[in-house]
């Protein structure tokens, strides 16, 4: 490397190589997210950059950002960066169920950057177990999601697994092709063969289980 004292400074300011692949957007509790210090995110609309730039770690509480509703059990909700700071807020940002854009946004003025899954019913205590005592609609921890930090294929009903190191389905698999799905309440596929199973999976960018090629999702 170029030890001239330009490119020096250049190099500091770089970012954590290591940083770029661990997670900006965190669980706090079961009922606030982190945007890690060091997140720097853009949004360009019609030529204009807006950036957001975080600091120091930064809690927010999900019912403080939801752009409409109140907390629901078993949802998928998504975290959306805006270019414009919502009324009564000090992030410039939104909670949505919506999947394209939040109430109030629009595709060109927000840019979805992450998500998480709501817990569908009490766990009730489990001794040794982290999601003891978490409450229903709480935040599942390893189902929060970021542009850096995701599933390849579905990001929605998706949990990490961090012994086996893959992102899996939390509930079992639901719907066909590209409507392949794992959703709470929904009605299970239990009839199709192997090979049609796999096709599924693959159709949302999804595959089965090293080991489990001949079972159904």
């Amino acid at each position: 490397m170029d030890n001239s004292p330009g490119i020096a400074r250049i190099w500091r300011h770089l970012p954590d190589r290591a940083a770029l692949h661990t997670p900006f957007l965190v669980a706090g509790s079961q009922t606030e997210l982190i945007l890690k210090e060091g997140t720097h995110i853009k949004i360009i609309e019609n030529g204009a950059h807006s950036l957001i730039r975080v600091d120091e770690n930064t809690t927010f509480a999900m019912a403080d950002y939801l752009d409409t509703g109140v907390i629901q059990p078993g949802k998928d909700y998504y975290v959306y960066e805006l270019n414009f700071i919502p009324a009564v807020k000090t992030l410039p940002l939104l909670i949505s169920l919506n999947s394209t854009f939040p109430l109030g946004a629009t595709a060109t003025n927000s840019r979805k950057i992450g998500g998480f899954h709501t817990l569908c019913c009490a766990v009730g205590t489990i001794p040794g177990h982290p999601g003891s005592g978490f409450a229903t609609g709480a935040i599942i921890p390893n189902s929060v999601w970021c542009l850096n930090w995701r599933s390849r294929g579905l990001q929605a009903g998706m949990a990490y697994n961090a012994k086996a190191g893959k992102w899996g389905f939390i509930y079992g698999g639901s719907g066909t092709g590209i409507n392949t799905a794992s959703a709470y309440g929904a009605v299970l596929t239990n009839s199709r063969n192997q090979m049609d199973c796999a096709d599924d999976l693959a159709a949302v960018g999804c595959r089965f289980l090293s080991g489990c090629a001949g079972r159904p999702p």
